[in-house]
């Protein structure tokens, strides 16, 4: 998998998801296998997507809701 590139300055909000979903998606991967949008990383390929899941103790929502103190554990998304 490719290095991620965060000098692309790709916005989410930017794309045109509403008018052309294809033409938006296309913009995304062009960008990169995996594309940072302000403190977001975009997974654009197939590739980034099993990288991430196979990786559950980098790419984990699990602590996620710490800051919410309830006393029974919330499952991680």
């Amino acid at each position: 998998m490719s290095t991620v590139d965060d000098s692309v300055g790709l916005s989410i909000n930017d794309l045109p998801l509403s008018e052309d979903r294809s033409r938006a998606w296309r913009i995304l991967r062009e960008a990169g296998d995996v594309v940072v949008s302000g403190n977001e990383f975009l997974l654009a390929s197939a590739e980034a997507c099993e990288f991430a899941a196979k990786r559950p103790e980098i790419f984990s929502s699990a602590r996620a809701f710490d800051l919410l103190g309830s006393p029974v554990p919330v499952v991680p998304i």
